[in-house]
């Protein structure tokens, strides 16, 4: 395939092992250093030490500036989850980088003087590109040399088609390479330098004020994003049209589509005869489609389940969301949404979702003061989000049915098997018992959101206009 534009950034960062939860999902334990970081001074910036390790390539050449500290990563053992698999460090020609970078990027910004290892995920390696008037660019390199095209592809005509239809600021890509074999040693991008940093480095600093703001440009995003309106589950193909999933998902033998109903979307997870079912677990699976297929089938004519379906980012989280914030007597301002890989097409209940970052969750560096800020940041968003759309219209209406609607059958589903890989049968079928258990003790009295145990509905999905909480309250 020829190169082409592009549009990506960012890095899926390393994360730590993943904190077990009883419910099925795991604590996210997550956030590196963002690709898209402000790039105006470079010369104190180091890598994360989680997830990250500075050092360039092995072939260094006049010019370039070499990082002064070199952070070990320890290696991921193979029984490890997929998510924290470490690929083998990579070995680019910067020579061969820097003449592409200087003979066939746009604009005249003279020779590329400087090639700088700023990052390196579990999946990439993020290198900062200088030229000799001052301009910049961010080379994504991809650590896995057997990676699926399609995912690059897809993620080229998701970035491409939220470029054409919506205002979102994404990365402009300049120069695209597919091929492993490539002179420069890997398939990469080189793209757009977008200044900011990632929402999750400062907001402790912000106040719940300024965060209501934040969340605020956030649900701009969103609302942009569900005027995308789609008649499959997939993910965008290289022709930009729905094709199979190119969604996280670690179990690549599965069907992955493109699905015409959510149903045939979650039962692609639990296929009959799938590769670790036993004669013990089938009667487990069975009860769990049959769950599935009596609520899915109830919803009906409900557009929180049914298409249109919409095109959601595939890490809508706070490394992913670079904002400025020049005067901290003001709000930080969106600067641009990077990282779209394994974005995918799928219903209004996926869809519309509070991020990480405001849900409460029970853990040691989480602090429980920070739950009366979340519930009106919670509130103010589901607010900005409803308000988006003309009071009285269908829109709006969706928006306060998606938050209202969440389940524990299909967020506990989304956890164990959309987003987990079984080494085992023995994995497997713990996973199917332990959900038919919820089942069988009446899951729709379970919490949909696993993180905090003494969790209950907020007040404002009770209301059809959303008032938002009085903000003095979370500051005391």
């Amino acid at each position: 395939m020829r190169e082409q534009d592009f549009v990506k950034v960012g890095d899926n960062p390393t994360a730590d092992e993943p904190s077990a939860d009883p419910a099925g999902c795991a604590m996210p334990a997550r956030l590196s250093e963002a690709t898209h970081s402000n790039t105006s001074d470079h010369s104190n910036e180091q890598p994360s030490s989680s997830g990250s390790e500075s050092g360039g390539s092995s072939s260094k050449t006049d010019g370039e500036t070499e990082p002064t500290e070199h952070i070990e990563i320890e290696k991921a053992p193979v029984d490890r989850p997929w998510q924290d698999q470490e690929y083998p460090p990579l070995d680019l020609d910067h020579d061969a980088l820097r003449h592409i970078a200087t003979y066939s990027l746009p604009g005249a910004h003279g020779k590329c003087m400087n090639i700088r290892t700023i990052d390196r995920g579990s999946f990439h390696e993020i290198r900062l590109l200088e030229f000799e008037d001052g301009w910049t660019c961010i080379g994504r390199f991809t650590r896995n040399r057997f990676e699926s095209m399609n995912v690059m592809e897809s993620e080229i005509a998701t970035v491409k088609y939220v470029r054409v239809h919506t205002s979102i600021r994404v990365p402009e890509a300049y120069f695209v390479n597919f091929d492993p074999t490539h002179a420069v040693g890997a398939p990469f991008v080189l793209m757009e330098t977008i200044p900011g940093v990632p929402l999750y480095k400062i907001w402790d600093e912000l106040s719940t004020e300024h965060r209501v703001a934040v969340m605020e440009q956030v649900a701009d995003v969103l609302a942009q994003l569900s005027t995308l309106k789609f008649d499959k589950i997939g993910s965008l193909n290289v022709h930009g049209e729905v094709g199979s999933m190119q969604d996280m998902s670690p179990r690549e033998y599965l069907d992955r589509g493109p699905f015409n109903t959510m149903l045939d979307f979650l039962f692609s997870f639990i296929p009959e005869g799938a590769r670790f079912q036993t004669e013990t677990s089938k009667p487990l699976y069975d009860q769990i489609r049959k769950e599935l297929h009596q609520y899915i089938t109830d919803q009906t004519d409900d557009p929180v389940y049914n298409p249109p379906f919409r095109l959601m980012h595939g890490d809508f989280d706070g490394q992913n969301m670079l904002f400025t914030w020049n005067d901290h007597s003001q709000p930080p301002q969106l600067a641009g949404i990077i990282d779209w890989d394994y974005s995918w097409i799928g219903p209004l209940y996926f869809f519309y979702e509070y991020p990480i970052f405001i849900q409460d969750v029970d853990a040691p560096e989480v602090k429980q003061q920070e739950y009366a800020s979340n519930k009106i940041v919670r509130k103010s968003f589901v607010r900005a989000l409803a308000q988006k759309f003309p009071k009285g219209s269908v829109d709006r209406e969706d928006v306060r049915e998606s938050f209202r609607q969440k389940r524990w059958l299909l967020h506990d589903f989304q956890c164990r098997w959309m987003r987990q890989d079984f080494k085992t049968a023995d994995e497997e079928e713990d996973a199917a018992k332990r959900y038919v258990d919820g089942l069988n003790s009446d899951g729709e009295d379970l919490f949909p959101y696993n993180g905090r145990c003494d969790w209950e509905p907020d007040s404002e999905l009770e209301s059809d206009d959303e008032v938002v909480g009085d903000l003095d309250a979370a500051e005391d």
